[in-house]
């Protein structure tokens, strides 16, 4: 009956419309089967219930870089680039080296022996480069995120509600949003915080887009709960609870 008496697709037929070029128009279909929900009177904006859970990445979970490390190499590298040219920004040290790089005459192999003028510039070509890699992982992980993982830079580090190794061990994962109304999932989001007080803000933006109304009352538990997210609630006439 729901195939209209045609064949059924095969299982590789499903597997490209949910992996290929056809998974960038889901999030929109999703929508316009909200919106269809609330047209046949299904739902409706009155209230929202937000939850959230993790869950894991495919990255590797050894392939992690965390911001405290990051900071500490990188004020070790600033502190020896000061010691030896006093200069403060790595755009300045690429330019120092640009500089002298010309007065230098640069031997390679065995058997040659570098000049100090050589060494120290390929030592400082090399903290240039840490200085510039230090950044971009700053960069990457922005004001928030403690931690990503190199083979998915979206990932961040934290601890899941299923725990197979009963290690506590932090693996690359999304903090994914999801909103009910009437029974019915109403938006679904994947964050890179690993806070749900952080994600409420623009989980709720990204509804109120969407489905082009606001929510009149919002639900979620205390883990929710932060004076930003009351000031925001406030400013938007939106009840929580």
């Amino acid at each position: 009956w729901l195939l209209g008496d045609e064949k059924a697709p095969d299982h590789s037929t499903l597997a490209r419309f949910r992996t290929g070029r056809c998974r960038e128009a889901l999030e929109g279909l999703f929508y316009q089967l909200v919106r269809k929900l609330e047209e046949m009177g299904e739902t409706d904006h009155r209230t929202v219930f937000v939850d959230g859970t993790k869950l894991e990445s495919r990255a590797g979970r050894y392939t992690f870089v965390w911001r405290k490390n990051v900071e500490k190499q990188l004020d070790k590298v600033k502190e020896q680039v000061r010691q030896q040219t006093g200069l403060t920004t790595p755009e300045a040290l690429a330019s120092y080296l640009e500089d002298i790089v010309q007065d230098i005459r640069f031997v390679h192999g065995s058997g040659k022996r570098k000049s100090a003028e050589q060494k120290i510039w390929e030592n400082l070509q090399r903290l240039l480069e840490r200085w510039q890699t230090y950044e971009q992982q700053l960069a990457v992980m922005g004001e928030t995120r403690s931690s990503y993982a190199k083979t998915d830079e979206d990932a961040t580090f934290m601890r899941m509600k299923e725990d197979h190794m009963r290690n506590g061990q932090l693996k690359p994962g999304y903090n994914v949003q999801i909103a009910v109304n009437s029974e019915y999932i109403t938006g679904i989001e994947a964050f890179s915080d690993r806070a749900d007080n952080k994600t409420l803000k623009p989980f709720l933006r990204r509804l109120e887009r969407f489905h082009q109304i606001r929510y009149e009352e919002v639900t979620a538990d205390a883990g929710y709960e932060s004076l930003d997210n009351y000031l925001y609630l406030d400013s938007t006439g939106q009840t929580c609870f």
